[in-house]
């Protein structure tokens, strides 16, 4: 049966399709107008990874992650149930950035530490504005990598709610020094723009390095970032990605490298480990409100 169209209605649709592609920016990037129009980052251009169990052997292969383990402390460390599901995703990385390790006795993370028998880690010290500080570590495969050295970024101006935790890795012929940071999420347009000032600290504290990560829970994507402008840098996990566990669907979590580096990345993923585990969503918030985020680099291409 066809349907016909009353010629006032037509009319009327035709200025309305009229009207919304006069607003549509001829770049595609989106509608503009009374509102201040925001670039949509594309998909990475790297490969999207299911897991990383290929490349946990590969001596030529690295796999770095970053995982915001949320309030991670003494209750926490004391559910048997989520300490078996974090060191059963913490001991394939080769190297993870850890945020959120909130604990004024410091037990919680030497004793999650101690699962991990084939890993060793570097902690900061407590940091944050508050009296609810928090600090940052790296957990690393020895047999892979060489720890060499590690500061808190100085901050006399008090931009960052927590001092990026800076950090110089070996492995083999790569050098790279990583930049951690957990931004508070109101400020986190202003901490992130600040990275680039951390980046050129690092450079000049490790003279002569020119391989660089910067990773984290950067409150990068929904109402706390929108845009990805880190110059000279690649965004390997795009903000079309979700590294939340809740029904939020927000790219957090990110891995940005500089163009030298770029070249060594064979792909990122997000490990989903509510379903490699078969976790209810009860279970899942009960581990973290985040998903460990990772991306693999080829020792080769150094």
């Amino acid at each position: 049966m066809r349907l016909g169209l009353n010629p006032a209605i037509v009319i009327v649709l035709f200025i309305g399709l009229i009207f919304v592609s006069g607003c549509i920016d001829q770049s595609g990037a989106g509608i503009t107008g009374g509102a201040t129009a925001v670039s949509i980052e594309p998909e990475s251009k790297y490969e999207l990874l299911e897991d990383f169990s290929e490349f946990v052997n590969d001596s030529n292969k690295l796999v770095i992650g970053n995982f915001n383990i949320q309030v991670f402390g003494k209750t926490k460390a004391g559910k048997e149930e989520v300490m078996d599901v974090l060191d059963d995703i913490l001991e394939d990385y080769d190297l993870v950035s850890i945020q959120e390790i909130r604990d004024k006795s410091n037990t919680a993370f030497p004793s999650l530490a101690e699962r991990l028998p084939g890993q060793e880690y570097v902690i900061s010290d407590r940091l944050g504005r508050s009296s609810s500080k928090e600090q940052y570590a790296y957990i690393y495969n020895p047999r892979k990598l060489t720890y060499v050295s590690s500061y808190v970024y100085d901050d006399p101006e008090d931009v960052f709610e927590r001092e990026p935790f800076v950090a110089k890795f070996a492995s083999g012929d790569l050098n790279f020094v990583i930049i951690q940071i957990h931004t508070k999420p109101k400020d986190a347009e202003s901490e992130i723009a600040n990275l680039e000032y951390v980046l050129e600290d690092a450079k000049q504290s490790f003279p002569g390095e020119t391989e660089f990560i910067i990773l984290g829970d950067l409150n990068a994507d929904c109402s706390y970032y929108k845009k990805d402008e880190l110059s000279e840098l690649e965004w390997i996990v795009p903000e079309t990605a979700d590294t939340t566990t809740k029904s939020t669907d927000c790219a957090y979590d990110r891995i940005i490298v500089t163009e030298d580096l770029s070249d060594n990345i064979l792909g990122y993923g997000i490990d989903r480990f509510d379903l490699e585990y078969n976790l209810s969503e009860e279970e899942t918030t009960a581990v973290s409100d985040h998903y460990p985020i990772f991306a693999v680099l080829d020792l080769e291409s150094s």
